[in-house]
């Protein structure tokens, strides 16, 4: 339950900061129409930094980011992993690495209890 909660904080986290995200405090703007079509962006950009960090994840990546020596859990969020590997260009990853990366976040997707979120009175 902990672990959900913290998992959760930091990926609001990872959204909002300009230092460690993508910096959706800085937008600015009042209009509904163009904050929605942000969100929707900054969905798609979460996304594909989930599957960046599970696929460099996959490919033994993600121990050249942690600080520490801890191998045997995961250490920094999929999507953190994802940002900072997006501000390495020359970084790269085989398709299969990818592909075994979206394998999982879709098993995921498929094992969360999607019965938890509460739907919003229209």
């Amino acid at each position: 339950c902990y672990s959900s909660r913290m998992q959760i904080e930091e990926s609001f986290r990872d959204q909002k900061s300009h230092r460690y995200g993508l910096g959706s405090d800085l937008h600015g703007t009042k209009k509904k129409s163009r904050l929605e079509i942000l969100l929707l962006l900054a969905a798609l950009v979460n996304w594909f930094h989930y599957l960046l960090g599970s696929a460099a994840e996959k490919a033994g990546l993600h121990l050249r980011y942690q600080a520490n020596t801890v191998k045997n859990r995961r250490v920094l969020a999929l999507n953190f992993l994802g940002i900072l590997l997006c501000k390495e260009p020359k970084q790269r990853i085989r398709r299969q690495y990818y592909q075994q990366g979206l394998k999982q976040i879709l098993q995921w997707v498929v094992q969360w209890d999607w019965a938890v979120i509460k739907q919003a009175d229209s």
